[in-house]
């Protein structure tokens, strides 16, 4: 059954996507061709450059040096799981980007500056760089947890601009509660975001 290509808002809550055709990714000994998602999740990107952050919750200073955190080593890892995984689809499903680190150490007044409200842009896309690179680039979606806006300079629906990034599947989405389907022809897998 295919869905209808774009429907309004059901009961004002959700949003409903259009179907979107996925390639199916060539895989060697894959005879089945199977629909391939990879989900990354809890990735905690951090502001690039960033080396600690006063933690709240913890109540003491976080050093991501000593404590071996490294956002520069996540690219590296998308880009190797997308190797070794070769999804027809990838799914981002919360705390990709750690937004405690981004406003923790600004002023009330800086916060709300629009470079302040942005900056989790430059680290969401150094995540999906690996997928752009390969041929056909690899879609993308994001579902938020808890701490991708937690204290952030951002607010939720600043991260409404992640779908419209290159190569995100849903980019018609108003809200991150929305319903898609995806697959091959006719085989359909339905998604609620």
């Amino acid at each position: 059954q295919r869905h209808p290509e774009k429907t309004s808002k059901t009961s004002g809550q959700m949003d409903n996507m259009p179907h979107r055709q996925l390639v199916p990714r060539h895989r060697p000994g894959d005879k089945r061709n199977a629909l391939r998602i990879l989900q990354l999740t809890d990735i905690h990107q951090f502001p690039t450059g960033a080396t600690e952050w006063y933690c709240k919750g913890k109540g003491r200073l976080v050093d991501f040096v000593k404590e071996g955190y490294s956002s520069a080593r996540a690219p590296a890892l998308v880009k190797s799981l997308v190797a070794s995984v070769r999804p027809d689809l990838v799914i981002f499903t919360g705390d990709i980007i750690d937004g405690r680190p981004f406003g923790a150490n600004l002023q009330q007044r800086d916060r709300m500056s629009p470079t302040a409200r942005d900056s989790w842009r430059e680290p969401f896309l150094a995540l999906i760089q690996p997928l752009l690179d390969t041929q056909p680039p690899i879609p993308w979606t994001f579902c938020p947890g808890n701490h991708d806006d937690d204290d952030s300079p951002w607010s939720r629906q600043d991260l409404l601009q992640i779908f419209q990034l290159p190569g995100c599947l849903t980019p018609q989405a108003t809200s991150f509660n929305h319903t898609y389907t995806c697959g091959f022809s006719d085989h359909a897998v339905y998604f609620y975001l």
